[in-house]
């Protein structure tokens, strides 16, 4: 008995002198996190200098938005997001980071891609790997080739004017019509033939795989372990998730094996520019998917926000008719190019204006600070930020920094018309900066242009009830969402005039 009572103390003894050991070293490392860290000079939440979890549970809730807002509001322009994660919301921090490039992208963009094998544009770290990408996208974007991209727009632009006047009562979710055009856009661009998205009038499966793989790329990026989650969850919606990437690189080979490499098209292609540059099909079919998951969002949110905003005032609507008026054609078959509006003062200040509140993207974009460290903040108060951390902006609080912006939460176009400082250029960042910025900036400009001017040439758009501030507000999966899933307007061709 006292043998047996001997060895369950010294089981005991050796089981409390391991909890006590484990203790002593969670106690050591949460003093030299708060006290002794190298970041401890940063700004921020307690629960920040110890763990990842708040972080993650707002990019799960779809607010980090709003949450980021109030981070800056309390601690200032540089804050402490994770314990080794600082974000600014100062201009001219996002100039440092961005415009240099000593600065690689941070380890989040290797869990957005396609699993193992070939890294796309997205997830190459540096300036150099990604320049072999983006120099032959960037023949997509030149002006010549752009103006011969417009038929495929006006194409794809008919179906959706035919689409939404066929709507009852002519109530137009534009989420759901504005997503599918920029599908059927940016899969002919990519593959040479669209998948017939806007013909259907609904999400359908493509859709919805090109939706779940961006917000399963985000969740991966900062979720440990995400995908093992979703692949061993018994939940159809985390499965539905993990599948969403094999599902995508399927529809990327039936484009791609479709798609005649040995016909020269009217017009350069992202198959025509990046297949030599790959010895594998897969490397290229994995390439072209991503581009065409990033140019499906950009386009449509900015026009869905535009025409919100433009809606909720008649007088604004009537100047921008005005000025539109005056420099495209009168009559149902008129074809307005990107040259007959891109010059259009009020018409640009209203776009700007849409991308300054609602950036497509509007969260971080990270990068890693380099081995000399960097400096963060404004001309008022700047934080050194040691090597190895990484640091972002938050986009959208940048772009609404009261220090630069007067009234930075009203939409107000007139802004950009007049005394447009440096500090407000420099703080305007919808397409990120520097030479990683949106390799597809100049054919979202195309779309954006186009499609805008043709909508609020030809309809007079009304704010229905049921679509609100409240379901307007921006939720962030990877781009920006309303928080309701939908935008519903109301339209009324306008007549000839």
């Amino acid at each position: 008995m006292l043998d047996l009572i001997d060895v369950l103390f010294h089981q005991v003894s050796y089981a409390a002198i391991s909890a006590a050991f484990f203790a002593a070293f969670v106690l050591y490392q949460v003093v030299q996190t708060l006290f002794f860290a190298d970041l401890r000079h940063i700004p921020g939440p307690l629960l920040h200098r110890v763990t990842s979890f708040p972080h993650i549970w707002h990019v799960i809730r779809g607010d980090r938005i709003q949450w980021l807002d109030r981070l800056h509001n309390r601690y200032g322009d540089v804050v402490l997001l994770e314990p080794r994660f600082v974000v600014t919301c100062s201009g001219l921090g996002a100039k440092t980071i961005y415009s240099s490039n000593s600065l690689i992208k941070a380890p989040f963009y290797d869990t957005v891609g396609f699993g193992a094998g070939h890294k796309h544009l997205l997830q190459l770290k540096d300036v150099k790997s990604a320049g072999r990408i983006r120099k032959p996208l960037l023949k997509i974007m030149a002006k010549d080739n752009l103006n011969k991209l417009e038929s495929l727009i006006h194409r794809h632009l008919d179906i959706f004017i035919k689409g939404i006047e066929g709507v009852p009562g002519q109530k137009v979710d534009m989420l759901l019509w504005l997503r599918l055009l920029a599908f059927d856009i940016i899969s002919e661009a990519s593959f040479g033939h669209d998948f017939g998205q806007l013909a259907t009038g609904q999400f359908g499966t493509l859709t919805q795989t090109i939706f779940d793989s961006m917000r399963f790329g985000v969740l991966s990026s900062v979720i440990p372990g995400f995908r093992t989650i979703c692949l061993l969850s018994p939940f159809p919606t985390l499965r539905r998730l993990h599948s969403s990437l094999q599902k995508l690189l399927m529809l990327g080979a039936k484009g791609i094996r479709t798609y005649d490499l040995s016909v020269t098209p009217d017009f350069v292609m992202a198959p025509h520019v990046l297949a030599p540059l790959f010895s594998d099909e897969e490397s290229l079919i994995k390439e072209v998917s991503a581009f065409m998951i990033a140019g499906s969002d950009t386009s449509s949110t900015t026009l869905l926000y535009l025409f919100y905003e433009i809606a909720l005032r008649p007088h604004l609507q009537q100047q921008l008719f005005d000025e539109l008026s005056t420099a495209t054609a009168t009559g149902s078959d008129e074809r307005i190019t990107r040259e007959d509006v891109e010059k259009l003062s009020l018409f640009n200040a209203c776009i700007k204006e849409t991308l300054r509140l609602h950036p497509p993207v509007p969260g971080v974009l990270p990068r890693l600070a380099p081995e000399r460290g960097l400096t963060l903040g404004s001309p008022k108060s700047s934080l050194f930020v040691p090597s190895g951390v990484v640091v972002s902006s938050s986009v959208a609080r940048t772009q609404t920094h009261a220090d630069v912006f007067d009234e930075p939460y009203e939409f107000r176009p007139e802004r950009w018309l007049s005394d447009v400082t440096e500090d407000m250029k420099q703080a305007w960042m919808p397409f990120s900066l520097g030479q990683r910025n949106c390799v597809g900036m100049s054919l979202a400009w195309s779309e954006i242009y186009i499609v805008a001017a043709t909508v609020l040439r030809r309809y007079w758009l009304d704010v229905p009830p049921e679509t609100t501030p409240e379901s307007m507000s921006m939720v962030e999966g990877f781009f920006t969402l309303p928080s309701s899933g939908k935008c519903v307007l109301e339209i009324a061709p306008r007549k000839a005039q």
